[in-house]
């Protein structure tokens, strides 16, 4: 598909940075209007209408409405492709848990729970539709379906996926190993997801993934007491860095293998 130059999809790669651009802009305009996901579960869901209408009214105008068609087919591969991403994501909770000190252990109300489950949710939810749905399409049928082909759409979707998280500096300046980590895991996670889908074509076996990583990755959080301290927050250690990253790495080359595995067998 658009292999003829002369095609308009010849601009898709800048225009999937366009499209992550205005994702994380109506981000912002929805953060403005609404302020952060934070106080309530019915606030955090009023936070991401503007994002995903935005992210959906997008994917249709630039006619990737196939990411629907075949929406919930494909279930089982949340488990028999994607069950390193939910290894992955245990292992780094646990991590993350016994590292909290034990005097900021709490127990988390039912409500704090619920917020949780609602931001992963529609972030995985708003996130897929943008850059798998809408961005990794767009790719695959500018670049077309030959293996390499195919494989570059899905690598440059996710280095636009990974680059979009350098935006957390605009509100943490000094989260630089932080942030980098996460643009590397993010990176990574969206290479295996990004297989998954192509593999599957189903787009809500993306999102749960997704989800079930951003709530397993993140969890700990809510087990940390507030803290009311005016101390400069702080950076992630060298070593937290380098842990993250190392447990995420194997994703994309659990991802290239697959591919290039399905690809034998077709």
């Amino acid at each position: 598909m658009y292999q003829n130059q002369s095609s308009p999809m010849r601009f898709a790669f800048p225009l999937g940075i366009l499209v992550a651009v205005i994702g994380v802009g109506s981000l912002w305009i929805s953060g403005q209007i609404f302020g952060p996901p934070s106080t309530t579960a019915a606030k955090t869901l009023l936070y991401y209408v503007i994002p995903l209408v935005t992210a959906v009214v997008m994917l249709v105008l630039l006619g990737q409405k196939k990411a629907f068609d075949h929406f919930g087919s494909k279930l089982p591969a949340v488990v028999t492709l994607g069950w390193y991403l939910i290894v992955a994501a245990l292992t780094l909770a646990g991590l993350f848990y016994v590292s909290i000190p034990k005097d900021q252990v709490v127990t988390p109300a039912l409500g704090t729970i619920g917020i949780y489950l609602a931001v992963t949710c529609t972030t995985a939810l708003f996130e897929e539709i943008l850059c798998r749905g809408t961005i990794q399409n767009l790719l695959v049928d500018r670049y077309g379906t030959s293996p390499a082909g195919v494989w570059k759409a899905i690598v440059l979707s996710s280095g636009i996926f990974a680059l979009i998280h350098f935006a957390n500096l605009i509100d943490k300046p000094y989260f630089v190993l932080g942030t980098l980590t996460q643009v590397v895991y993010t990176f990574c996670l969206a290479t295996l997801i990004g297989v998954i889908y192509y593999l599957t074509k189903d787009l809500l076996v993306a999102i749960v993934l997704h989800a079930i990583f951003n709530f397993f990755g993140g969890i700990t959080d809510v087990f940390i007491a507030p803290t009311t301290s005016a101390a400069t927050p702080a950076d992630i250690p060298l070593n937290g860095m380098i842990i993250q990253i190392a447990i995420m790495l194997p994703a994309t080359l659990l991802a290239y293998r697959l591919y290039r595995k399905r690809l034998a067998a077709a």
